[in-house]
């Protein structure tokens, strides 16, 4: 990534975490997005998580951080792209993590609970969204989440993995 990209998801972060607006920077809302012909999600997942949250990590207090990213991914969760969106998120999460890209932390496990409920509450407003990558699937966006916990669950321990 280059500088000019690292320097604005910093900065955009930042003014994120003092507006209270987490949850809009974590999706790509407004000003927030990061736009890259290579992503399929509205914003640049990669962006956000290494040039801001990384960034952020060197100076600041991870846990602060950490605590931030749970409330706004419960934030999201009340709605169904929320819940769409959550699941992207902790896929691209694990996957940078597992890869050592990352120095912080989602705490996946005690997300859990909220994310399988939100899953059932969504599910049928999910199915027949075309929505985002939704329009490739003949299940909507439910399907995308299927895929994708499937991927999740690869990296979760029997008793931490996703139900549909």
């Amino acid at each position: 990534m280059d500088n000019q990209r690292d320097n604005k998801a910093y900065t955009k972060l930042l003014t994120a975490l003092e507006k209270n607006e987490l949850h809009r920077y974590l999706i790509g809302e407004g000003d927030y997005q990061f736009v890259n012909p290579f992503v399929e999600e509205p914003t640049d997942i990669a962006s956000i998580f290494i040039s801001g949250f990384n960034h952020y990590v060197l100076n600041n207090d991870p846990a602060t951080l950490n605590a931030q990213i749970k409330a706004a991914m419960l934030s999201l969760l009340s709605s169904p792209e929320g819940s769409w969106w959550t699941i992207r998120l902790i896929k691209a999460y694990l996957f940078q993590f597992h890869a050592g890209a990352l120095k912080f932390e989602i705490p996946v496990r005690e997300l859990l609970p909220a994310i399988q409920t939100s899953l059932n509450t969504h599910k049928a407003s999910l199915q027949n969204n075309k929505a985002f990558t939704g329009w490739r699937f003949e299940g909507g966006l439910w399907q995308q989440v299927g895929i994708d916990i499937n991927e999740i669950n690869t990296t979760l321990t029997d008793e931490n993995k996703i139900v549909l």
